[in-house]
């Protein structure tokens, strides 16, 4: 009987063992799962990765701000398209060199691509992502505006140097 009892104790601490941490064994682990850990979106293209783009918005217009790491051995130019109040508008191509990273607005020597979109903040909008001139890649970007207090630096110098659509 004393067997019995050994085996039976035995029996029930592991089914407690297991059934109190073997949850981990087929479970996926959320620290473990890629993610943005930004307020921005991105996406890769090919070689091409596009990180942390927001548009920050004052209002009356904004700018796109991320960055985009060039992987690739050669240079590559990245071209964004958008819909400003239904007209289709492209920026200017932007060169990046190879195994470069260009930052586009916050924390870089280069200002973020100035666009009026109509999106207030708490949307989302949508611009195109070409790269070397090939089909473009949608992005689905949240629009930001000085609420957040790391952005407020930035839309007081959007209000300088961006026109309202009325000017």
């Amino acid at each position: 009987m004393n067997v019995r009892k050994v085996t039976s104790a035995l029996a029930i601490s592991a089914a407690l063992l297991l059934g109190t941490t073997g949850c981990s064994l087929n479970h996926n682990i959320d620290s473990m799962q890629a993610y943005a850990p930004s307020d921005g979106s991105q996406i890769d293209i090919g070689n091409v990765k596009l990180r942390n783009f927001i548009y920050l918005s004052n209002g009356a217009g904004g700018k796109l701000i991320g960055s985009v790491v060039n992987n690739d051995a050669n240079d590559i130019t990245v071209q964004f398209e958008y819909t400003d109040f239904d007209t289709r508008t492209q920026t200017d191509p932007i060169t990046v060199s190879a195994g470069e990273t260009l930052g586009l607005g916050a924390g870089s020597d280069t200002e973020g691509l100035p666009v009026t979109i109509s999106g207030l903040p708490g949307q989302k909008i949508t611009i195109w992502v070409s790269i070397n001139g090939a089909t473009g890649q949608e992005l689905v970007v949240p629009v930001l505006d000085g609420t957040l207090e790391q952005y407020a630096p930035l839309v007081e110098k959007l209000t300088a140097v961006v026109p309202s659509p009325a000017e």
